[in-house]
């Protein structure tokens, strides 16, 4: 059976719950150290959010974005419906194409892929590391240490 966190219509309805709990002062305190184009990974990456929200809401333009969910049907469900939401919420000359593991928005691959997270960040180099929603399901100490191996000197 399906863990419940892992079903998409409880990710999807929890999104705005998640968008409140955002503060606004965080939010452009991390921006503002940033580079331009950064890499983003993302553990835990459930129905895929945060692409949108980077792009449309917080205009950060990522070099590249790599998230990875344990839950496969999850990643699936990020894989067709990102591609979708951003050509809703985007300027229409932004380029955006659906690929099989995510989508391309200008020259910058936006993937999802299933796996361990924690295991998976060993072999990428962040500029930006999100783990929303995701301590509760993973041993802190394990977290902690692979997202300081993941972050590329700066990282945030």
């Amino acid at each position: 059976m399906t863990q419940t966190h892992a079903q998409t219509r409880y990710l999807t309805a929890k999104q705005s719950v998640d968008e409140r709990a955002r503060d606004r002062r965080v939010r452009d305190r991390l921006w503002a150290a940033l580079p331009s184009h950064p890499r983003v990974v993302e553990a835990g990456c459930g129905t895929g959010p945060t692409v949108p929200m980077l792009y449309a809401d917080w205009e950060v333009t990522p070099a590249a974005y790599l998230g990875v969910d344990a839950a496969e049907r999850v990643v699936a469900f990020a894989n067709a419906v990102v591609p979708r939401v951003l050509r809703r919420r985007m300027p229409a000359e932004t380029r955006i194409a659906a690929t099989p593991d995510g989508c391309r928005v200008g020259d910058a691959p936006i993937r999802f892929d299933t796996g361990d997270a924690l295991a998976r960040l060993t072999d990428a180099t962040a500029d930006l590391l999100v783990a929303q929603s995701f301590l509760d399901l993973v041993p802190p100490a394990d977290a902690l240490d692979a997202f300081a191996d993941a972050l590329a000197p700066g990282g945030l």
